[in-house]
């Protein structure tokens, strides 16, 4: 989606005084990439890394783009694409620090280059962006006309997503200056795309800007439908500050229906959204909603404080459209409490600003602008359906011609061809035979040494499985030896000396045996598993699964197993996080990894069980730490492989096969995940597993 995000990141105002308290460099890791480059070269390299700096240290990307710019200045050759990529960059390092004033100036000289080079696209988006500057200053007929600009670039190029990005943009400044019929036009029509698309984002920010317009119309059942359906998707595709704005936009529906109470719920969900993602420039507009809620409910002190901190963050971060919104309701505020001073002072702010914004003549203006972009549109829809009726027409008569053409070559083909057939059906009657038979026995030649060495190949991989195979199988018999005595041992001396015994031993007794019988219960059960695995005979049923109630319950089965070792355990997992997975084979993996924790961590100790989205991936990847034993790399090495054999015991002296490691992979494999391990001894150690979070992904990793 080229359409940018309607909330900004911004940057903790103490990072940022950090930051620029000291003086910015290249970073070490870069510097040795630029080692023995040529001046364009270096700069081409600090170009296109400064990108992964925004927006979080946009400073530091702006001074590598200038770094950048000098090094071009003194090469020879000119490189326009370069010096205007890197001016992109410095207005994008200013946009992300809500100075969009400053970042105007770059976007507008890297447009101009990209239009010298003949870039249409990039020339598009940078307009595009100069509009989105016009448009968070309030300045909306330049906005507008940028995005008009845009729109006819990218329908040149026919890029119809990011034309219905610019018809999302438009409608955007048509619902601020009151043309809704429009403004619900163009964001159908953007929809209408987006949908055939299938830009499941796109939809989302449509759906969201219809929710409001609707809003604004008082048609409130149609704007809680479409905003329901922007917060499920963007949900599902984690996109956390937009589900706040979301949660904000349908508290403020509630507020529509005169419901504030209903309206709480909402709005503090979206603050806690914001505030996760660190998003403050949100954050400005729910405390803004807040108080409006406040003051309706009466609560005067919590609704001023909340109008005054709105305002605070509004002139923070220079966004004149909520400054004016919150001046307004600052003059009802103190209207409706008799505190005339303050209302009157808080209305001059407001009428002042609300002028400044849009007043008849910039109303005008944006009306012919708007007028001269729907002629233009009109004209140019008719002159692409003349283009395209010409193009038709011309395609018809060509077809026609290369029809008559290659008729025509067929039948000279047709008849050179009988008589090189005859000729060579003469000369090659004589050798037929011949060449059928040596055909034949090169043929069963190459069979003959195919099929030998796919027989010797598949007896080698035999050959090394039955050995892997009988290792395996001879220490899982030796494992199972030692309790099946220990249980024979215990049960002999119990039926022997029972009479002997007290009624203590004979309790103690019974105990031994039980948890003996356990340990081999849960041994030939894993067993079994990897057996069934090995011949294709479980199957594999995989399902959404919230990851955060499926913990819960893994923790009621597993707390009793750590408390009797006065472990801690706790669970770390986002209620948002869900996997793609079987659920029977989940339950076996996690409960493996936890009581392995359980079992090499110490008395005291801790186990815990997080989880965490894979950076650029569609996997999640789900985390055991502990705080016991810890493994060598020597022991680490023989883990997952069922030709290496791994004993240890817990901390308890409890007895561990390794077995349910194998199973574990042997479950992930299914998955197409993956599973490992990170530790050092004494200082516990780090198991993990990856799984899918949708049907998509599902063997990706396979």
């Amino acid at each position: 989606m080229n359409l940018k995000s309607v909330f900004v990141t911004v940057i903790f105002l103490f990072i940022g005084l950090t930051v620029r308290s000291q003086p910015l460099s290249v970073p070490d890791s870069l510097k040795q990439k630029l080692s023995g480059l040529s001046d364009a070269e270096q700069a081409k390299t600090l170009i296109d890394n400064s990108t992964s700096f925004l927006p979080a240290k946009s400073n530091l990307a702006r001074f590598l783009c200038n770094e950048a710019l000098t090094k071009l200045d003194q090469s020879k050759k000119k490189h326009s694409k370069l010096v205007a990529k890197a001016n992109y960059i410095i207005g994008e390092s200013y946009y992300y620090e809500s100075d969009f004033k400053s970042a105007r100036p770059y976007y507008e000289k890297a447009c101009n280059m990209f239009q010298g080079i003949r870039d249409t696209s990039l020339c598009a988006e940078t307009k595009n962006c100069i509009g989105l500057t016009y448009y968070y200053t309030g300045e909306f007929n330049k906005a507008i006309k940028e995005f008009i600009n845009a729109y006819n670039l990218y329908s040149d190029l026919k890029q119809k997503s990011d034309m219905a990005d610019m018809l999302t943009n438009i409608a955007m400044i048509q619902k601020e200056t009151g043309d809704n019929e429009k403004a619900m036009k163009n964001y159908v029509d953007a929809l209408s795309v987006e949908e055939e698309l299938g830009d499941s984002a796109s939809i989302a920010i449509i759906s969201n800007g219809i929710g409001l317009l609707n809003m604004e119309r008082d048609s409130l059942n149609l704007a809680f439908q479409y905003l329901n359906r922007a917060k499920d998707i963007f949900h599902r595709l984690g996109q956390v500050s937009r589900e706040a704005s979301v949660f904000h936009n349908l508290g403020m529906i509630f507020q529509k229906k005169n419901e504030y109470q209903r309206s709480l719920p909402y709005l503090r969900k979206a603050k806690e959204l914001f505030e996760e993602e660190g998003d403050i420039m949100g954050e400005a507009y729910v405390l803004h909603g807040m108080g409006s809620a406040m003051a309706k409910l009466k609560m005067y002190g919590r609704a001023e404080k909340d109008y005054l901190q709105a305002l605070s963050l509004a002139k923070e971060h220079n966004l004149p459209l909520l400054i004016r919104d919150t001046y307004k309701n600052l003059y009802e505020f103190h209207n409706d409490r008799n505190d005339y001073k303050k209302a009157l002072k808080y209305h001059v702010m407001y009428t002042q600003l609300k002028d400044s914004l849009f007043n008849k003549e910039k109303a005008d203006q944006l009306a012919k602008i708007q007028t001269q972009y729907e002629t233009e549109k009109n004209a140019r829809e008719v002159q692409n359906l003349k283009l395209e009726n010409e193009l038709k027409e011309s395609r018809l008569n060509r077809n026609i011609l290369e029809n008559k053409i290659a008729y025509g070559l067929a039948g000279i083909f047709l008849i050179i061809l009988i008589i090189l057939l005859n000729r060579f059906l003469e000369n090659r009657q004589a050798n037929r035979l011949l060449e059928t038979k040596n055909r034949e026995i090169e043929q069963q030649k190459k069979e003959l040494e195919e099929f030998n060495q796919a027989y010797r190949e598949m007896n080698k991989e035999l050959r090394t499985l039955n050995s892997e195979k009988d290792t395996f199988f001879s220490i899982i018999a030796h494992d199972l030896k030692n309790p099946f005595h220990a249980l024979l041992g215990l049960s002999f001396l119990l039926k022997e000396d029972y009479p002997k015994l007290t009624d203590n031993e004979r309790v103690n007794f019974a105990g031994e045996i039980n948890q003996t019988s356990i340990k081999i219960f849960q041994m030939l059960e894993n067993l079994l598993a990897w057996a069934r695995t090995q011949t294709n005979q479980i199957e594999y049923n995989p399902e959404y699964i919230n990851l955060s109630e499926f913990a819960e319950e893994l923790y009621e089965n597993t707390i009793t197993q750590a408390h009797e070792k006065d472990i801690s355990l706790s669970v770390d997992i986002r209620k948002q996080h869900q996997v793609f997975a079987d659920t029977l084979m989940l339950e076996t993996i996690l409960k493996n990894l936890v009581s392995n924790g359980i079992k090499f961590t110490p008395k005291g100790g801790a186990v815990r069980l997080k989880s965490e989205l894979e950076p650029e991936s569609e996997f999640l990847k789900i985390s055991v730490f502990d705080t016991g034993v810890g493994l060598t790399p020597e022991e680490q090495g023989k883990l997952f492989r069922i030709d290496r054999h791994l004993r240890k015991t817990g901390t308890e002296s409890e007895e561990g096969s390794g077995l349910g490691l194998l199973v574990c992979q042997e479950f992930i494999k299914k998955h197409g995940g993956q599973i490992g391990v990170n530790s050092e001894p004494g200082k516990g150690s780090h198991f993990w597993i990856t799984l899918p979070i949708s049907e998509k992904t599902s063997g990706m990793h396979k």
